[in-house]
């Protein structure tokens, strides 16, 4: 599916209204944030305040109105962005309604202290999403640079044909950006290969800014001439941002020297084209010269401020990152634009490596089968959060009493009465019988009827050691016993350390598939609005049941997740994971490990990068050099955790990354069709956690034992961009299920101003960066397509 959104005018009066943009760069995904830019001009002779409104209906059957007052300046074209969740259980055909009102004051739902109105405006228009399970990268800029290999063609597929995440490269401009995080949620990476950063407003640079700490990746490709991104020069909100690097400029640099991080020489395929063996002969000519810039570690510089990713000869580095939060800003100091003549660079080689991610693009990948098993990672979600035993032990309870008002009301009253020969007061029995199950069966409700809030949750918690801010994503199903409204919202008390522009979202989740419906819906439908520019509070309609929600938070850490000691049990003067020279299998991390979590860390998983394998690594192969723990008993709180001894004793058995991911492939037969993923949160996870580095099947021919991986609602939570450095990774779940001690949520959720009880399962996520060794440009490491071991 894709989205081609016909520009919508309408004058009214004196105002001109245009909606320019469904979803940034035109492109939105179900179950994902969506913007709506909308364009205007106000030819009104007096100033006035309008009220932009888009509305549509929740799982429920009530409407959500998100709306964003602003003020206009006559006859001045402006622009206002309204940012909204977009239910994953809608389809090409789901509407969106525009209206445009004056404002005026009053007391509003969503905050704003306004109210509509007379209507000014009011349009409706067709959204047509890309599929959740979709990944989406963001090119701003009109040079290709080789990203554009990654999309698929049109295809009716809404995954890869050779088994992996279906990738859409979404190009657009600078000015384009929108002016919340909310808007970039659904791009896992944002590559800027053209354009000055000087065109960004403050709050663009802030929305790009808060979305990095996220979770977000945002690469720059450094201009040949004129770059005012670092440096001297550098005049950008964003310049604070990126790495810190001293850059060397070396101009009409010969390129031949730096083909190893550009070009990988494929097989030749069946049946080429003309143009791929056009492209063949292209890249295989000597490269031009160009611009290639250095970017070394300032000399001031923390490791994690500047992390050189790939270098050239000398090992010069020319790709660099800095860590932020959970997410990185990397710099490309390589003219990528001089390779175009020869259609380089390859985005397996090159790409694959900078953003992480895996598999190759070639052209025949139309050719593959069509009918896999697809399996949604994350798809448990929905049905996990579900309430189901109290709907159960209410139906239940309903049929007993029923069931015994029929017994006794009917055939033994009958029997007594027939007995006693007084038939005749039948229906005396009867209405005794009524009255007496009537009370029995409003007694029962009351009784089994919740008292007090509740929810059940599912939580990825992460937090990259040494960083500031802890982020989580959550999905709870909250049991509201009363009638009327209730406002959720965040504890603002827990702040960020970092000043963001917008910090938490929360908004109505609609479960992942049909069978994690919460139901249908109400007869007494109801409106509730949302402020536009910040959604970390919702007042919304309660009936004494449940509804459910995602939240997104970042903030201080919540939980004290693990961290280096030193022998003695001690933090000291900050203990540090070391790294021993590699020497064969005989790998040595010293380090011990600590936390104090509120219970133990159960599933415990240590995954290892080394770093980046040789530069001659066939592209289906992993390119991170990456091995795997799993430990077998549970890691309690405050007990110590050695890795030496982990990644040496054969009571720990090591198993390299790729074995680790073929356990999370499903391998299904015939039977299991249809099948969900997993009903284990740590197994769904993790997989969608790893699914960038999931081995591509190019078996043609019959379906069965070919499947394909999606996921839909944890895209922007892969963890392979940290596997192309070297890091040490936890994984682990902390869960209260059928445990007498309630744990909770690491999330602040509160209900009218007060916490959130809640029981369920938190997945951890903890990354501890290591000191960065990118690979010999000269590496003579060569492997084939079938060798794909970590």
């Amino acid at each position: 599916m894709s989205l081609v959104v016909s520009p919508v005018s309408a004058q009214q009066g004196d105002l001109d209204v245009s909606i320019g943009s469904i979803g940034v760069g035109g492109v939105t995904r179900l179950g994902e944030w969506m913007g709506v830019r909308v364009d205007f001009r106000d030819a009104s002779i007096e100033r006035r305040e309008l009220l932009f409104r888009i509305t549509f209906p929740d799982v429920d059957g009530d409407t959500i109105v998100v709306e964003r007052a602003v003020a206009s300046n006559q006859d001045v074209k402006q622009s206002v962005w309204l940012y909204t969740r977009l239910p994953i259980s809608g389809d090409a055909s789901s509407r969106l309604r525009l209206s445009v009102y004056e404002a005026e004051e009053g007391s509003s739902t969503s905050g704003s202290g306004r109210v509509p109105g007379q209507r000014l405006f009011t349009d409706e228009k067709v959204i047509s999403p890309v599929a959740p399970s979709y990944g989406l990268i963001a090119r701003i800029g009109d040079k290709d640079l080789g990203l554009g290999a990654m999309s698929l063609p049109a295809w009716s597929l809404d995954y890869n044909p050779s088994g992996q995440e279906r990738v859409r490269v979404t190009g657009l401009d600078g000015k384009d950006l929108p002016d919340r995080w909310h808007g970039l949620a659904q791009f896992d990476t944002i590559i800027w290969t053209q354009g000055e950063p000087t065109t960004l407003t403050a709050s663009q640079s802030g929305a790009l800014r808060d979305w990095i700490y996220r979770g977000g990746h945002f690469v720059v490709v450094l201009p040949p001439v004129g770059q005012t991104w670092i440096g001297s020069s550098a005049t950008n909100l964003l310049s604070d941002v990126m790495p810190n690097v001293t850059i060397e400029r070396l101009e009409a640099t010969d390129l031949e020297p730096y083909r190893p991080l550009v070009f990988w020489n494929k097989p030749k395929e069946t049946n080429e084209t003309i143009e791929q063996i056009q492209n063949r002969q292209r890249a295989s000519r000597p490269l031009g010269k160009g611009t290639v810039y250095v970017l070394k570690p300032a000399d001031n510089a923390l490791m994690e401020e500047a992390m050189p990713i790939l270098a050239g000869p000398n090992d010069d580095p020319v790709v660099t990152r800095r860590l932020l939060g959970t997410g990185m800003v990397t710099l490309v100091g390589l003219d990528l634009a001089a390779l175009a003549p020869n259609r380089l660079p390859n985005a397996e080689q090159f790409w694959n490596r900078v953003i992480g991610l895996r598999g190759s693009y070639d052209a025949d990948r139309g050719t593959l089968g069509a009918s896999r098993t697809g399996y949604v990672t994350d798809g448990f979600i929905g049905g996990k959060i579900e309430s189901r035993g109290t709907a159960a032990a209410g139906v239940l309870l309903g049929f007993l009493v029923f069931s015994l008002y029929w017994v006794i009301a009917a055939p033994v009253s009958f029997f007594i009465l027939k007995k006693r020969e007084k038939l005749h007061h039948a229906w005396i029995g009867f209405l005794l019988s009524s009255i007496a199950f009537t009370v029995i069966a409003w007694g029962g409700a009351v009784l089994i009827r919740p008292h007090r809030v509740s929810a059940q949750h599912i939580t990825v918690l992460e937090h990259v050691y040494g960083q500031p801010v802890q982020r989580a994503r959550s999905w709870f199903n909250i049991m509201v016993p009363w009638y009327g409204d209730a406002t959720i919202g965040f504890d603002e008390s827990v702040s960020s350390p970092v000043p963001l522009q917008v910090t938490n979202n929360i908004a109505p989740f609609d479960g992942l598939s049909p069978s994690s419906s919460v139901g249908g819906k109400f007869p007494d439908a109801r409106t509730y609005a949302i402020d536009a520019r910040s959604h970390n509070s919702i007042t919304f309609p309660v009936r004494q049941t449940v509804k459910q929600f995602q939240a997104d938070w970042v903030g201080g850490p919540q939980w004290n997740m693990p961290r280096p000691v030193d022998v003695d049990g001690t933090s000291g003067d900050d203990p540090v994971i070391r790294q021993n020279e590699r020497q064969g299998k005989n790998t040595r991390l010293h380090g011990i490990l600590r936390h104090d979590l509120p219970g133990p860390l159960q599933n415990v998983t240590i995954i290892i990068s080394w770093g980046q394998r040789g530069l001659d690594r066939h592209p289906t192969a992993l390119n991170a050099n990456a091995e795997a723990w799993k430990i077998v008993n549970p890691w309690a709180p405050g007990e110590d955790l050695d890795l030496a001894e982990i990644t040496t004793s054969a009571q720990f058995a090591a198993a390299d990354l790729q074995s680790f991911i073929s356990t999370l492939v499903r391998r299904p037969g015939p039977a299991s069709i249809g099948a969900e993923y997993s009903t284990n949160v740590f197994d769904g996870v993790a997989a969608a956690s790893l699914l960038s580095q999931f081995p591509e099947d190019k078996t043609a021919g019959t379906f069965t034992g070919q499947v394909h991986m999606t996921r839909y609602a944890l895209h922007g939570w892969d963890i392979g961009k940290w596997l192309m450095q070297p890091c040490v990774i936890i994984l682990g779940e902390i869960t209260d299920y059928g445990s007498a001690k309630q744990i909770g949520s690491p999330v602040p959720i509160i209900l009218d101003g007060r916490p959130v009880r809640s029981r369920g399962s938190t997945v951890i996520r903890w990354i501890y960066p290591l000191p960065t060794n990118p690979p010999e440009i000269d590496s003579d490491e060569t492997t084939g397509p079938d060798d794909e071991g970590a």
